[in-house]
């Protein structure tokens, strides 16, 4: 049941909902405690919250003016989008559910002590939830509304990618890269997967380089940045982009292989502008396949690849067809041919219909 918080200029303290749902678990004190986790983890069930609020739920969602006013309080960027918030002074009755397990002191301490956020009454509505059935319903109704705007810019790049992509031009290359588990700055494998046209607009494909589906080669590490420094050189006509599946830690370890990955361009141009590549300033694009499918889907959670497949439909191992049966993950090579296949399925994709 949705209604004002009325006009009163009465400024009170609250806190947000999602801290308790899925934050307080992080809490240095207690992310290691598997007594402590347990109950945390209960507390993302809506009957339990309803349980320690003795039945009566009341959720506080900030209006655009309250969740700017929040955004500037706590130092980000004022156009936040609306979140839902409970008052400060239930937060005891939470920490003395904690310490039931943990101690009163303990559960205390455990709690973030600058969650408070100030709100007048006009910035907030008030959202009363009878039932654990319209709790459920309010978070996840505010989750989707969220997620739309937290999207919309993801959602833009893929299209601008994908009418880049309609045009048949430039190199598009899947990299992924794996490195030793006990050093990260020991890279062990490097693999990609290349896709080009030729001049009648098909489709040229290169796989030697995958593990699976090809021959694999041991080489220095010198070699291999010569042949991916000479792989990734775009020209006034073709540009080149470069595809991973989140590439934080990928492009860390092609920047140790001396290649320039700062100068690469992150983002595309608006639709509207033409792409136009010059000999002083030829383009490398990364893009990254997880952010491209949270924005295929309109969710802010960022997918493994493995997840990416499967609800794609892209069967790999036993499951699969073709020369995808029998390839396993976390080979470089596999794993850059995932990509590319997950990429070339949401360049035929139908964006995602929302409520």
């Amino acid at each position: 049941m949705l209604s004002s918080s009325g006009t009163s200029s009465v400024a009170c303290t609250y806190v947000p909902y999602k801290y308790i749902t899925t934050g307080w678990r992080h809490s240095p004190l207690l992310r290691k405690d598997p007594l402590a986790l347990a109950f945390l983890k209960t507390l993302l069930d809506e009957q339990t919250i309803f349980t320690i609020l003795k039945g009566k739920v009341v959720l506080y969602l900030s209006t655009a003016a309250g969740a700017a006013a929040a955004a500037k309080g706590k130092g980000k960027h004022p156009a936040a989008v609306p979140q839902l918030y409970l008052p400060s002074a239930q937060v005891p009755l939470f920490i003395a559910a904690l310490a039931e397990t943990q101690g009163p002191t303990r559960a205390a301490q455990s709690w973030k002590k600058d969650l408070d956020v100030v709100f007048r009454d006009a910035e907030l509505q008030r959202i009363e939830c009878a039932t654990v059935e319209e709790l459920r319903e309010v978070v996840e109704r505010v989750r989707r509304e969220n997620d739309q705007g937290e999207t919309e810019p993801w959602s833009h790049e893929l299209r601008r990618v994908k009418e880049r992509f309609a045009r048949r031009k430039g190199k598009w290359i899947a990299i992924d890269v794996e490195t030793w588990e006990h050093d990260h700055g020991v890279i062990t494998e490097v693999g990609w997967s290349f896709l080009s046209w030729d001049s009648d607009g098909q489709r040229v494909r290169k796989d030697r380089h995958h593990y699976s589906f090809g021959t694999s080669s041991i080489t220095s590490e010198a070699k291999l940045s010569d042949k991916l420094l000479a792989m990734l050189k775009p020209t006034a006509t073709t540009p080149v982009y470069l595809i991973f599946h989140d590439p934080r830690s990928d492009l860390v370890a092609l920047d140790l292989l001396g290649l320039p990955t700062s100068s690469y361009t992150r983002s595309l141009p608006p639709i509207a502008s033409p792409y136009i590549v010059t000999n002083e300033k030829p383009t490398v694009t990364i893009l990254d396949t997880q952010t491209l499918f949270s924005g295929l889907l309109r969710e802010k959670r960022k997918y493994r690849l493995e997840l990416v497949c499967e609800k794609l439909g892209i069967k790999v191992g036993e499951e699969a067809q073709g020369d995808l049966k029998g390839a396993g993950w976390h080979n470089a090579g596999n794993d850059a041919r995932f990509t590319l296949e997950v990429f070339l399925k949401m360049m035929e994709s139908e964006p995602v219909k929302t409520e």
